[in-house]
C-alpha cells in the first residue's frame, strides 16, 4: 500500500496480487446477481405484493415471520424484475452483492482478528473462504435463488458483524458507535430463529463465570464493555420483537412442522422415551453433512493448546465455535432438516466451522513461520482458483440467462393472486457450472425435489 510519506512509491507484486484477489470477491457476486434470473418464488412474491405499499409489506411480514432477511427479500422483489434492468432492480442486485461480499470480508476479519491488509496470508484466507463456500453445498444459500441470498446471506452478514466487537477491541469509542451497536444488536436478534439465542446463552454463561471469578465487575459493563453491552441489549430487544409477533407458533403448528417432522421438546415430560428417541434421531440426521467437523474442531483446540500455546484468545474462540455448533445443532433437533432446507438453515454452523478453520490456519502459518515464497505460491494458486471460479460461474449463468430470457413470456402476472403460467415445452432447468457445479432454480416452477441440492443428494 502507498505510504503518506512517499506517494510515488509503486505497489509491490504482493500488494498487486492481493488487491486483485480481493477484487475477485465483489466481482464474483456482482456478476452473479446481475446474471441471475428471478426464480418462481421470487416472481410469485413480487406479484403477490405488486399492489401493496412498502409499509403494508412490512406489516404483513411482521405478522408472518419478522425475520430481517424476510423483510429485505419481500421489499427487494417488490421492486425487482425477472432479469436485470436499469433502476431499482439493479440497485437491489448491487445491495445483495454488497451484502454477500461483506459476509466474506467480515468472516476473514473475524478469523484474523484484525483488519485486512495487502499481505499474502490475508488474501489466502479471505479468498479461501469464498472458494470453500462455493465448493460446498452451502453455496446454494448464495446462488440458488434470490429468496435464499436476500434472506439468509443478510442474516449471516449481520451475525458476523455483530460478533466483530467481541473479537476485536474498539478504541476511541464514539457516541454514534453506540447507536450503530444498538441497531446491529436488534438486527441480529431478528436475523434467524436460533443463532441469536445460542449466542445469548454463550455470552450469558461467560459473563456469569467472569463475575464469579471477579474478573469482570458490574461497572465494566458500561465501561470496558460498553459497546458489547449495547449490542446484547439490542439483541434482547430484537428477540422480543421477533417472538412477540407469534411467528414461532405459526412455524411449529403449520404445514412447515409437518414437512420437517416437528417434535415438541415438552413431549419429554409426557412420553420421555419416544420424544427422546425422536430428538436424538433428528440430531444424528441433521449432522449428516457436517459430521466431519466434530473431530476437526476438537483437533484445532487440542493443537492450539498443546502445541501452539501462544494465542489464548484464539483458543477461546475455537471453544466458543464448538459451543455455538453444539447449541445450534441441539436446537435443530426439534425438526428434521431435509435437503431442501439444509444449505440455508445450517449455514451459520458451516460458517462457524469455516471461521474456526481459518483461525487455525492463521496460527499454523504464524507458528511455522512460513517463508514468503511459500505464501506467495499458495496465494498465486488461490487467486488462480478464484479466477476460475469467476469464469466458471459467469459462463454458466450467462448461458442460462440467455436460455430463459425468451421464455419469460410464459409468466403472466396477476397482482395479488397466483401466477398464471403457460406451458414451457423446452427444457428450462439450469445445467450446473462445469467446475464448481453452481446453479440456480428455474423461474417457472418450485423445482424438482429429487435434485434440489447442489449435488443432487
Amino acid at each position: 500500500m502507498r505510504s503518506r510519506g512517499n506517494k510515488n512509491k509503486k505497489l509491490t507484486f504482493e500488494q498487486r496480487l492481493c488487491l486483485f484477489g480481493y477484487i475477485l470477491i465483489p466481482l464474483f457476486f456482482v456478476i452473479l446477481y446481475f446474471l441471475m434470473t428471478e426464480t418462481y418464488e421470487d416472481i410469485y412474491q413480487g406479484s403477490a405484493d405488486a399492489e401493496s405499499s412498502v409499509g403494508k409489506i412490512v406489516h404483513m411480514i411482521y405478522n408472518y415471520l419478522p425475520r430481517l432477511g424476510e423483510f429485505y427479500q419481500r421489499i427487494a422483489v417488490h421492486f425487482m424484475t425477472p432479469q436485470l434492468s436499469f433502476g431499482p432492480d439493479m440497485l437491489f442486485r448491487l445491495i445483495t452483492a454488497g451484502i454477500a461480499t461483506g459476509t466474506i470480508y467480515l468472516s476473514a476479519i473475524f478469523a484474523l482478528g484484525r483488519k485486512l491488509k495487502l499481505q499474502y496470508k490475508d488474501t489466502l484466507i479471505t479468498l479461501g473462504i469464498l472458494i470453500i463456500l462455493m465448493i460446498s453445498t452451502f453455496s446454494e444459500a448464495f446462488t440458488y435463488r434470490f429468496s435464499y441470498a436476500n434472506n439468509y446471506a443478510v442474516g449471516l452478514f449481520v451475525a458476523i458483524a455483530f460478533l466483530l466487537p467481541f473479537r476485536i477491541s474498539i478504541k476511541n469509542q464514539k457516541w454514534w458507535m453506540l447507536v450503530v451497536a444498538a441497531i446491529l444488536g436488534f438486527c441480529f436478534g431478528i436475523s434467524t430463529e436460533i443463532a441469536p439465542i445460542a449466542f445469548l446463552v454463550i455470552i450469558g454463561v461467560w459473563a456469569f463465570v467472569q463475575f464469579i471469578r471477579k474478573k469482570v465487575a458490574i461497572a465494566d459493563l458500561w465501561g470496558k464493555y460498553r459497546i458489547q453491552t449495547i449490542l446484547v441489549l439490542g439483541l434482547v430487544a430484537g428477540l422480543a420483537f421477533f417472538f412477540l409477533s407469534g411467528a414461532l407458533n405459526r412455524r411449529t403448528g403449520s404445514g412447515y412442522a409437518e414437512v420437517y417432522d416437528y417434535v415438541s421438546p415438552f413431549g419429554i415430560f409426557k412420553t420421555p422415551l419416544a420424544t427422546g428417541h425422536a430428538l436424538l434421531r433428528h440430531v444424528w440426521y441433521n449432522l449428516r453433512y457436517i459430521f466431519f467437523a466434530i473431530p476437526l474442531m476438537f483437533m484445532y483446540v487440542f493443537v492450539e493448546k498443546a502445541v501452539f500455546k501462544k494465542n489464548r484468545e484464539n483458543i477461546f474462540w475455537q471453544i466458543m465455535s464448538i459451543c455455538f455448533c453444539i447449541l445450534f445443532v441441539g436446537a435443530t433437533c426439534v425438526i428434521a432438516v431435509h435437503d431442501d432446507l439444509y444449505p440455508r438453515f445450517m449455514i451459520p454452523v458451516f460458517f462457524a466451522i469455516l471461521c474456526s478453520t481459518m483461525i487455525f490456519i492463521d496460527d499454523v502459518i504464524k507458528v511455522s513461520k512460513a517463508e514468503t515464497k511459500t505464501l506467495k505460491k499458495a496465494t498465486i494458486a488461490t487467486v488462480a482458483v478464484g479466477g476460475v471460479l469467476v469464469i466458471d460461474m459467469t459462463s454458466a449463468f450467462a448461458v442460462y440467462n440467455v436460455q430463459v430470457s425468451d421464455k419469460l413470456y410464459a409468466i403472466h402476472y396477476v397482482p395479488g393472486k397466483e401466477l398464471v403460467m403457460d406451458p414451457v415445452v423446452e427444457d428450462y432447468y439450469m445445467r450446473p457450472s462445469l467446475v464448481f457445479r453452481l446453479k440456480q432454480l428455474a423461474p417457472f416452477d418450485w423445482g424438482p425435489a429429487g435434485s434440489y441440492t447442489k449435488f443432487g443428494v
